[in-house]
């Protein structure tokens, strides 16, 4: 069960951390890292614009709200395929790319790749370590084809396009890193090529091929297309915060190589999360599983 909390910060409480804050009018059933938790799955607005820092410093009569609820279980995790010696499954958004979220799944797994953690979708997971190696190894070749489905703000007018840049590191806010393309040339090599599936005047479907896997790479893309991911507060500012959206629209639909072992062709296909198609309604779009 979830509960709504609303709260407007006094003259002597501006200038208060939010964290400190929420601690002081909260009942003390909730701890510290639920509250993070809650902050950090964009649950807390100030001024009914999302808040995702538990540092902000506070101003006097802005307007707190939180939604928070009890623990919940930790969320099944589809497994798509496995073997003797990879699985790879649909990890679903808000999981973090860690080991230690996958080792009920078999013993032993070692993470072949990462996916963001608001990010859904193909995961693969090596169960050997020479595995491993083979797989990372077909990664650096770009022997590996992946296909993401992006919901982002707005029109996209052309069909299809080409982007290639050099990714730098640009700050550091809160502990998050914001990338961003160098005008210089300098810095990771990044290539991504997309296409429009349908267009609506409030947000698109873009089927992505990264040619490259570079960190934020599609967010960043789409970011500096003006078309930011539908839910991506930190690359997407106001244009993001679209439906009510608490995560970014971005699903890892389909990966597909020849296997390290077996030598044989793969293709592993991860069915859409219920938020992503709920995400479509508004907007009149086709789920894509529909379209095949």
């Amino acid at each position: 069960m979830s509960t709504h909390y609303r709260f407007v910060v006094s003259c002597g409480e501006k200038g208060i951390k939010l964290l400190t804050f929420l601690r002081e009018k909260l009942p003390p059933l909730y701890s510290v890292k639920a509250l993070k938790r809650a902050i950090d799955g964009k649950q807390c607005r100030i001024n009914e614009k999302i808040e995702r820092f538990s540092t902000s410093s506070l101003r006097e009569g802005d307007e707190v709200a939180l939604l928070i609820c009890k623990e919940k279980p930790a969320p099944e995790i589809d497994i798509l395929f496995e073997d003797e010696h990879l699985l790879i499954c649909n990890k679903p958004a808000m999981v973090l790319s860690e080991e230690r979220f996958f080792t009920h799944l078999s013993p032993g797994l070692k993470l072949v790749h990462r996916l963001d953690k608001e990010t859904s979708g193909t995961l693969i997971l090596a169960k050997e370590r020479s595995v491993l190696e083979s797989m990372t190894h077909l990664f650096v070749e770009k022997k590996i084809a992946k296909n993401y489905y992006a919901l982002v703000a707005g029109e996209v007018k052309k069909k299809r396009g080409e982007i290639k840049s050099w990714l730098y590191r640009k700050k550091k806010v809160g502990g998050q890193v914001f990338w961003s393309s160098s005008p210089l040339k300098k810095g990771l090599e990044a290539h991504t090529r997309w296409q429009v599936i349908e267009a609506r005047p409030k947000g698109s479907l873009l089927l992505c091929q990264p040619v490259t896997g570079k960190t934020h790479q599609l967010r960043v893309h789409l970011s500096e297309m003006e078309h930011p991911l539908i839910g991506d507060i930190q690359y997407g500012k106001e244009r993001a915060d679209c439906f009510g959206i608490l995560r970014q629209m971005l699903h890892a639909y389909s990966i597909s190589f020849v296997h390290p072992v077996k030598k044989t062709r793969m293709e592993v296909i991860a069915p859409f999360p219920a938020d992503f198609l709920h995400a479509l309604a508004p907007l009149k779009i086709k789920p894509p599983c529909d379209r095949f």
